[in-house]
C-alpha cells in the first residue's frame, strides 16, 4: 500500500511538473493606457517597503487613452495587458516594474525608491492592469514615467507616460469622496459603453 501512494504522489508530480512546462509565454498585448479612476479600499492597510508603495484598489475605471498626465494629486494613470502563449489560464511568473522619472522619497521608507516592483503569478489569456496613482506630494514628480512587464530577465512591454502640467481648473482626482468631475467621467464612461 505505501508503495502505491508513493508511486500516486511521484506520478502526480510528474504530471504537475509537465503541466508546469508545457506554459508558455510567447509576449503581452497592450490593451490599453491612459488614465484611470480608482476606488481604494480603506478597509486595507498601506504597504510601503523599498520596493514601493502599495495599497489595494476595490475598484477601477478606465477613463480615456492618454500618454500625458497630468501632474496632480489623484491621478491615476497606467495600462492594462493580456499575456500571450498556451495553455490558456496557466500561471507564469511575472514582475511588474514602474520607474519614475527620479527616485521617490517616501517618508516611511528609509531610503528613496528608484522603482517600484510587483512579482505575480501571471495567468495566460487574461488581462492585467498596472497602474500609479499620486496618493502624496512626495510622489507628484514631473518626467517620464516608465511602467514594464518582465519575465525573468525578458522585458516584454514598455510603456511610457510624461507627467507634466499644473493643476490648475483640474479638480482632484481621488473618488473619496468623489467629485463631480469624476461622477461626470463614470456616468459618461458608462453610457459609452
Amino acid at each position: 500500500m505505501r508503495g502505491l501512494a508513493l508511486a500516486t504522489v511521484i506520478a502526480s508530480m510528474i504530471a504537475t511538473a509537465a503541466h508546469a512546462e508545457a506554459a508558455h509565454l510567447d509576449g503581452v498585448k497592450l490593451l490599453r493606457h491612459g488614465i484611470f479612476l480608482t476606488v481604494r479600499d480603506e478597509t486595507k492597510p498601506e504597504v510601503h517597503t523599498r520596493l514601493g508603495f502599495s495599497v489595494t484598489v476595490k475598484d477601477m475605471k478606465f477613463v480615456t487613452d492618454a500618454v500625458q498626465v497630468p501632474a496632480c494629486l489623484g491621478s491615476t494613470f497606467g495600462h492594462e495587458f493580456q499575456l500571450i502563449g498556451a495553455p490558456t489560464g496557466a500561471l507564469v511568473p511575472m514582475q511588474t516594474v514602474v520607474i519614475p522619472p527620479r527616485p521617490l522619497n517616501d517618508p516611511a521608507v528609509d531610503q528613496p525608491i528608484a522603482k517600484a516592483i510587483t512579482t505575480f503569478a501571471g495567468t495566460i489569456g487574461t488581462a492585467r492592469v498596472d497602474v500609479y496613482k499620486f496618493d502624496y506630494d512626495w510622489e507628484v514628480l514631473r518626467g517620464t514615467w516608465t511602467f514594464q512587464v518582465w519575465q525573468g530577465d525578458r522585458l516584454l512591454l514598455e510603456d511610457k507616460f510624461d507627467v507634466t502640467g499644473d493643476c490648475a481648473g483640474i479638480s482632484e482626482l481621488r473618488l473619496l469622496p468623489m467629485t463631480r468631475l469624476e461622477r461626470t467621467m463614470i456616468a459618461g464612461l458608462n453610457t459609452r459603453r
